[in-house]
């Protein structure tokens, strides 16, 4: 799938017509990269993104930047295509690639047809991402019995893909880049949970497995508001909370609700609820 030259490529062929590529490599920068064939393409990504857009045919592009132990398929004559910028010294990926017709010779040993016709992009399985790891573990192995092992597990990672159960909504949702409910929870859950830290974009979107320019758009898409707002929003809701339910200094709530100092939490409590933070207290304790 990709069009620059790697640290380290490892290829073989293997029984029944399926070929498996490793390859490792860096931070390469950005590149466009486009898979399109007569063969069936299985891959498990090992990488992380800058930014990124990837596409299969028929699928919605993917702003995922957390590809790790992500995997990808495309049957025959599905395009893959993007373009990625990338993250760490430490990327990698393990494909196999195979001719579906030439997978039962009459024993049975294959997925049916049907079974093979959908893409999948960026999708996880803990039972298929085993075996494909096993695989890449044993991709550079030339002692006795390694050609079998590595037929029996590229097989068997076939039936698994076959054997696939996997909710469309779910991975195409997370395909498109959108904040589903799950990854809109864990936003939140980070949120409230580093109140007494500068909580940057690059945070929140990293959580959200997203590019920050992506991550922005969903975000208000999901929650009608940018992320600066909503992270205020709910600071002021918790040092709401504290002055009506706690007996803490004033200073105390807004360290607490994540602000540095008394004149900044003062000045946005102010703004948002048009008085301070001691009058407020003040009015709702009848004092």
């Amino acid at each position: 799938m990709r069009d620059r030259a790697a640290a380290r490529r490892v290829t073989r062929s293997l029984g029944k017509s399926i070929d498996l590529e490793r390859m490792e490599f860096g931070d390469l920068g950005a590149f466009d990269y486009r898979w399109a064939g007569e063969r069936y393409y299985l891959a498990l990504h090992q990488i992380q993104l800058q930014d990124g857009e990837t596409e299969v045919e028929s699928l919605r592009k993917s702003t995922i930047t957390d590809l790790r132990n992500r995997i990808t398929y495309a049957p025959a004559d599905c395009s893959v295509t993007g373009w990625t910028s990338l993250k760490g010294a430490k990327n990698g990926y393990l494909a196999l690639t195979f001719d579906a017709s030439s997978l039962d010779e009459g024993d049975g040993f294959a997925p049916k047809a049907e079974d093979l016709a959908r893409p999948l992009l960026y999708f996880r399985s803990q039972k298929l991402a085993a075996t494909l790891s096993k695989i890449a573990g044993a991709a550079s192995d030339e002692g006795p019995g390694s050609a079998l092992y590595l037929d029996l597990l590229a097989m068997t990672a076939i039936l698994e893909l076959g054997r696939l159960e996997v909710r469309v909504p779910s991975w195409n949702e997370a395909a498109q880049g959108a904040l589903s409910g799950i990854r809109a929870r864990r936003v939140v859950e980070f949120i409230e949970e580093n109140f007494d830290r500068a909580v940057t974009l690059s945070d929140l979107a990293a959580v959200a497995e997203l590019s920050k320019f992506h991550f922005v758009r969903a975000f208000k898409q999901h929650f009608g508001t940018t992320p600066h707002s909503f992270v205020t929003m709910r600071r002021l809701e918790k040092a709401r909370s504290l002055l009506e339910n706690s007996s803490l200094s004033i200073a105390d709530i807004g360290l607490r609700s994540g602000y540095k100092t008394p004149e900044g939490f003062a000045s946005s409590f102010r703004q948002a609820y048009r008085m301070s933070p001691s009058a407020f207290r003040k009015s709702v304790r009848g004092g």
